[in-house]
């Protein structure tokens, strides 16, 4: 697993040293990666493994390796843990009287329950949609919902704020919102894993790949989605294209790499 620290993060806590608010940060943090660390736990649970530990400017990012979730009840452990973490531990917060953790973990908690992509609550809504209406219809809705409801509360302390009733949480949260929609992305990547499941592809659109040698297909595997068939156009030494790998073959040859791995 690659632990990464964004930029921003780095400039962020380079500016809190010199500001004194260095422990609000570093509190914030190890609250937000708890809570990650829960996802890591479930995710070992059902059988997962992390590719990458990232600490965003608006929050903790795991990414997964593209494994396949055999069912929707495991999706939603995996989602679930994160704000049942930081539910359970806003509880022993308040308990023993430490009061910024405690409005930290339950403001964490708050906002990872709401239906917004691709924060727990949003995925969790967006994988039970997904079950009944299928990826693409899913994702349209919870899109929508996501940048309304994010727009929404970004609105009302935008309007809190003019009139001079400056709610520096509201703002706080409604940046984490719209952050966390444009910077972080899914614990994994769902139309491989739907193509890997063998889910029915309803376009004829076709996309090649260019692949170094036949060894070499994490480019083809990256590209692989339910929303068009991949072919891998294999070069030669003179950089024309030698042969052309099916999808399944690319398949194949990620199924291969995994279980060597």
């Amino acid at each position: 697993m690659r632990l990464r620290v964004h930029p921003l993060t780095a400039a962020l806590a380079a500016i809190c040293c010199f500001t004194g608010d260095i422990k609000l940060i570093a509190a914030s943090y190890a609250v937000m990666t708890g809570h990650e660390l829960s996802h890591l736990a479930a995710a070992k649970l059902i059988g997962l493994k992390a590719e990458s530990f990232t600490f965003m400017p608006f929050g903790v990012n795991l990414r997964l390796k593209n494994k396949i979730i055999h069912s929707l009840a495991e999706e939603i452990i995996l989602y679930a843990a994160g704000p049942l973490f930081n539910g359970v531990f806003a509880i022993i917060s308040a308990l023993l009287g430490y009061d910024m953790i405690y409005k930290m973990n339950t403001a964490l908690f708050i906002m990872n329950i709401l239906p917004i992509m691709p924060l727990d609550g949003g995925m969790i809504m967006f994988r039970i949609f997904a079950s009944r209406f299928g990826n693409t219809s899913a994702r349209r809705i919870l899109n929508i919902v996501s940048f309304s409801l994010a727009s929404l509360f970004a609105s009302f302390a935008f309007a809190a704020a003019i009139n001079g009733e400056i709610n520096l949480s509201m703002v706080i949260m409604a940046l984490f919102l719209l952050g966390n929609i444009v910077t972080s992305k899914e614990k994994y990547n769902a139309d491989f894993v739907a193509a890997m499941s063998g889910a029915e592809k309803k376009t004829n659109n076709v996309k090649i790949v260019l692949l170094e040698n036949e060894s070499d297909t994490l480019p083809a595997i990256k590209a692989v989605s339910p929303m068009y068939t991949v072919f891998g156009a294999v070069l030669d030494d003179e950089n024309r294209v030698k042969r052309f790998m099916t999808e399944s073959e690319i398949m194949d040859a990620f199924s291969l790499i995994e279980k060597k791995g």
